[in-house]
């Protein structure tokens, strides 16, 4: 088949292009800053290709979903929060939805009331195995108080400001401890009531200031796999502290490498990570972090390995994952 991808951030699609590269004629959107351009590379693939695979449910889907005349199969694969604002897409045009089951029940119950959905296949979302090794400073039992959080871009959704207000009472019990942001503070999104990303953004860079305990909240840009399995190897725990995930393939990253999951009882959290990981509280997760950092070497390796074995016991590759996708494709 000729197959065009749509994939506004590639990382997501790399394996998955891979696979349909062996086997297919694959051509890929390559979003700009330029509207008329993006139009017109729209058309064009749609006007090649057999059928189009798009990966999150979001733009340019709603443009494709409305074309005139559309004879071309389209595959949708959504992630999450893209989920929630779909009333531009014209399901009639879909001919598969691919999710996770947490992502299944949010469209059953937000979207489905309203419209009449496509077949739904559910799929988890894959890791890279091979990428992400257990940790070589955690095998020779080295572990630092670090915690990590991940935001892509700084949102709502993932807590940043008030796991800065929660690390600062983990601090104050212990200043041995850091915390670790990895993501970017970025402008040009709404979401919920924000007018814009600078109104989440320039209160939590405040919040730091206010706090007094720069020098132990670290903010770093995000960055390629590679570099951010590296970035894993010498950081103890990874909290996930958000109010909605779809699977958050970064905790499940850094769980390979060997960090200790501590996570907010997001909906479908349990279904996914180990039950005693996730938490009910603010105080209960601050509650899991200080009795991590009390423990002795041997039990937080032998929790290290725990966390390892649990991603590779859901046999979530993102290489077999990727066939799954392909196979439906081929389905369709």
């Amino acid at each position: 088949m000729k197959i065009a991808i749509f994939a506004i951030n590639a990382h997501f699609v790399s394996e998955i292009r891979e696979e349909l590269q062996r086997y297919h004629s694959v051509r890929e959107y390559q979003h700009t800053d330029n509207s008329s351009f993006n139009l017109m590379q729209i058309n064009r693939l749609v006007d090649w290709c057999d059928l189009a695979y798009f990966d999150f449910a979001q733009f340019p889907l709603n443009v494709v979903s409305n074309l005139a005349c559309l004879d071309k199969r389209i595959v949708v694969r959504g992630h999450g929060i893209e989920l929630f604002d779909t009333s531009e897409i014209n399901w009639d045009s879909v001919s598969l939805l691919i999710v996770t089951p947490i992502c299944r029940d949010i469209i059953t119950e937000h979207i489905g009331r309203k419209v009449q959905l496509p077949p739904i296949l559910e799929v988890p979302i894959g890791v890279d195995y091979s990428l992400f090794p257990f940790s070589h400073l955690k095998a020779q039992k080295i572990f630092s108080k670090s915690l990590v959080t991940q935001s892509t871009v700084f949102r709502p959704k993932k807590r940043i400001y008030t796991t800065i207000q929660l690390f600062s009472e983990i601090f104050d019990e212990d200043e041995e401890w850091q915390l670790h942001i990895c993501g970017d503070m970025k402008s040009g999104f709404k979401e919920a009531t924000l007018g814009s990303q600078e109104e989440y953004n320039w209160p939590v860079a405040k919040l730091i200031d206010i706090l007094g305990i720069n020098d132990h909240i670290w903010v770093t840009p995000h960055m390629p796999q590679p570099k951010w399995a590296e970035y894993l190897m010498d950081k103890g725990i990874f909290w996930s502290n958000s109010i909605l995930e779809g699977y958050q393939c970064s905790l499940a990253e850094g769980m390979l490498t060997g960090m200790f999951p501590v996570i907010n009882a997001w909906w479908g959290a349990k279904e996914l990570y180990p039950d005693q990981r996730v938490h009910f509280t603010l105080t209960a997760m601050k509650k899991a972090i200080l009795e991590w950092g009390d423990l002795p070497t041997n039990e937080k390796y032998a929790l290290a390995m725990q966390s390892r074995d649990f991603i590779f016991r859901n046999n979530n590759d993102v290489r077999k994952i990727a066939v799954w996708i392909r196979k439906a494709i081929e389905s369709v």
